[in-house]
């Protein structure tokens, strides 16, 4: 019914491989990796499968973390000990500001492998 009343139409492509994990303890803190992000503004039916321009580097791997409240102190003494802080990332915003003329959001100068975004948000 909104399609039809709005003609809205799909206007981007992004896939990602993702690895989803959370806390057995805590519902609440849940942990995803994304690689192979891909975006395209043309084949946009998703029969067409995974395949456009890539967001990461091939070795590079987005980490985000999901909270309502705290980070746990265990996980939060990885992070301190693996130099890791909190870093924005946005698929769609990156893939905005590609088709602007700007370049991908890359993470070569930061010390580690694995980046992370926190979100608090309830889930």
């Amino acid at each position: 019914y909104y399609l039809h009343i709005t003609n809205a139409r799909p206007a981007v492509y992004l896939s990602y491989d993702r690895i989803a994990m959370f806390d057995s303890g805590d519902p609440h803190f849940r942990i995803t990796f994304d690689k192979n992000i891909t975006t395209r503004r043309y084949d946009l039916e998703l029969s067409k499968g995974p395949y456009g321009e890539k967001l990461l580097y091939d070795d590079e791997i987005l980490m985000e973390i999901k909270i309502s409240g705290a980070i746990p102190k265990w996980f939060s003494d990885i992070l301190t000990e693996e130099k890791a802080y909190m870093s924005g990332f946005s698929k769609y915003g990156n893939e905005y500001q590609r088709r602007m003329g700007h370049e991908f959001l890359h993470f070569r100068d930061r010390p580690l492998a694995i980046y992370y975004d926190l979100i608090t948000k309830e889930y």
